[in-house]
């Protein structure tokens, strides 16, 4: 069983596999899931930064963007920008199927990773 609270990954020896964003944390989480599958048992681990990646390479390889249904007649847009540089330094915006785009300085953006 999947929702928007756990993914269901794939079953092992001791249950179902599971990621869930933990909001006093702010970081996702992957774990075993509860029997009931709405909450990772004791033993997690931080997939923070992977799995943002991992979503952000996901959506770019398809049209840069995707919707999540999550089943009550809401939905996360997530739309995804490849962001680089020049060879003179300047940031551009790399979009799918090859667009590019300038973009403001580094300081109008500040990083948030």
């Amino acid at each position: 069983m999947a929702d928007h609270f756990g993914v269901d990954l794939m079953r092992n020896s001791r249950g179902s596999l599971g990621v869930k964003f933990d909001e006093p944390s702010r970081r996702i989480l992957v774990g075993t899931m509860n029997d009931a599958q709405d909450d990772l048992l004791d033993e997690k681990e931080d997939v923070t930064s992977t799995a943002v990646v991992a979503v952000a390479d996901y959506v770019f390889a398809g049209t840069g963007a995707i919707e999540v249904n999550l089943g009550d007649d809401t939905a996360y847009r997530i739309e995804v920008v490849k962001i680089g540089r020049t060879r003179s330094g300047d940031r551009i915006a790399l979009l799918p199927g090859s667009g590019i785009v300038g973009l403001p300085g580094d300081d109008d953006y500040p990083d948030i990773g």
